[in-house]
């Protein structure tokens, strides 16, 4: 009894923490694997190499990825 009971309290214990681990860690995957781009240069500091790359369009390129990154973000999440 003592055993199941461990594990149940495991097992609840390690589900409360495993589904909002999972979610976001899985959300960011899937965005990395659709836009790994913007996904990057949102968190990551890319954004550096990506204004060099771009030069003067890269403050209107900055803007188009973030839109296209939650237009895809918001389809994922829904």
């Amino acid at each position: 009894m003592r055993r199941v009971e461990d594990e149940d309290a495991a097992n609840e214990i390690s589900a409360k923490p495993t589904p909002p681990s999972p979610t976001p860690a899985t959300t960011p995957t899937p965005q990395q694997e659709i836009i790994p781009s913007p996904s990057q240069v949102k968190s990551t500091p890319p954004p550096s190499p990506h204004q060099s790359r771009i030069g003067q369009p890269s403050s209107t390129s900055p803007q188009q990825p973030p839109s296209h990154d939650a237009k895809i973000s918001m389809a994922l999440l829904n």
